[in-house]
């Protein structure tokens, strides 16, 4: 019997330039945005190759030609996407067949830490 050992499938290499992990600097060290149970997390910058660097690390599906909307995939949970509930309520990862406006976001190239939702 094999338990919690996951198959790691390698990836296209038109996505790697696709591939972001959303950080903001803070009392000398970096959070970083992770899912966790389908939903997102904050957590201190994990070390490379860990667990939590892959929950770090999403996919931008752009929206439109300049690449100011877009999607956020969470790299480890491919066909979900990250997705806005109501003011104040968490940010969730839901299928990405039942994505909707809620799930599409401003993307900031100059500010990559910042993502504002879509609405």
């Amino acid at each position: 019997m094999r338990c919690g050992v996951k198959k790691i499938v390698s990836i296209p290499s038109s996505y790697y330039n696709q591939l972001v992990s959303l950080s903001q600097g803070f009392k000398n060290s970096t959070i970083v945005i992770t899912n966790s149970n389908q939903s997102l997390t904050k957590q201190k910058l994990p070390e490379p190759d860990t667990d939590i660097a892959l929950h770090a690390t999403f996919r931008l599906i752009s929206k439109d030609i300049d690449n100011k909307t877009v999607m956020l995939e969470p790299f480890d949970l491919p066909g979900m996407i990250v997705c806005h509930q109501e003011p104040d309520q968490p940010l969730t990862i839901v299928n990405s067949s039942s994505g909707d406006a809620y799930s599409v976001f401003y993307w900031y190239q100059d500010w990559t830490e910042v993502i504002k939702p879509h609405l």
